[in-house]
């Protein structure tokens, strides 16, 4: 404590030289004549020096006092700057970020990693925009979420993650196909499709790489959507391990021929060349940092 009061003594004593007067510091500081002097005593009383010559004209500083209100000075100056720039960062925002990503991945991982940021972050504004058909030619998109790379004059595109994927299907369905089925039966199956994914797949097994073509009646835009049809029994689906992973394992979708790895997809994180907040690359740190998790 002995420490702050030897500050605000220092504090004290530079407003007085500045304004010359016991009683204009105080009127500037909120502090009353004696309590300033009281302060100035106590300062002299500590560095065994007189500070001030007083007469009732006027003050000035001894040869001592000049050299001391110098480093005064100087702590007055920082102290007035820290709180002008605390008072600047409440005051405005630290930009904006306008964030794209497919609804279903949007929904179920990067909804939690913006929450997580904003805790960080306050005055980080975000616009998180869930579609699956991301449109770039507004100009506003600060991040994109995606499984495409785009690398031009005003986009470049960072890896986050690999995501595996899996061939599931309902229990009833599969007791319909037959339990013990061939991957040359796959082709034959209904797949659901989504989006713009191709309907050729590879598959590894411990020593192949087999290319096959997939056909299906059914096709929608979004994970959620295909996830939705293959718990009801409408076909076979390709998705991301970890959308279906609670499912497997509550018994409501079965995984179709186990002993086959399918290649993964790589996620990517497509960033504007100049975005609006110098804090998306932390953002894109944390929605890496989450992707990779799904994975462990």
């Amino acid at each position: 404590m002995e420490s702050l009061d030897n500050i605000k003594a220092m504090l004290v004593f530079s407003q007085v030289v500045r304004y010359g007067s016991f009683a204009e510091a105080g009127r500037n500081l909120g502090l009353t004549r004696a309590v300033v002097s009281y302060h100035i005593k106590r300062l002299e009383k500590k560095v065994k020096t007189q500070l001030l010559v007083r007469n009732t004209r006027n003050i000035s500083l001894t040869p001592n006092g000049e050299r001391f209100h110098r480093h005064c000075d100087k702590i007055a100056l920082e102290a007035q700057a820290a709180t002008e720039e605390l008072r600047d960062c409440k005051s405005r925002s630290l930009g904006s970020i306008h964030l794209t990503c497919p609804i279903f991945l949007g929904q179920a991982n990067i909804v939690p990693v913006i929450s997580e940021f904003r805790r960080e972050f306050p005055d980080v504004d975000i616009t998180l925009c869930l579609n699956d058909d991301v449109d770039f030619s507004d100009g506003k998109t600060d991040i994109a979420i995606q499984s495409r790379t785009l690398n031009s004059a005003e986009f470049t595109s960072q890896k986050l993650n690999i995501e595996e994927r899996v061939i599931v299907a309902s229990p009833e369905l599969i007791e319909h196909l037959g339990d013990a089925i061939k991957l040359s039966e796959l082709p034959k199956m209904n797949c659901i499709l989504c989006g713009n994914a191709s309907k050729e797949i590879i598959l590894y097994d411990k020593t192949d790489r087999i290319k096959m073509h997939l056909q299906g009646s059914l096709q929608t835009n979004d994970t959620f959507s295909q996830l939705s049809l293959v718990l009801a029994g409408a076909g076979v689906a390709i998705i991301p391990k970890w959308a279906v992973q609670s499912h497997i394992q509550a018994g409501r979708l079965e995984v179709i021929l186990p002993e086959y790895d399918i290649e993964p997809t790589s996620i990517y994180a497509v960033c504007a060349q100049h975005p609006q907040s110098p804090f998306v690359p932390k953002l894109v740190e944390y929605i890496r940092g989450k992707l990779m998790r799904l994975n462990s």
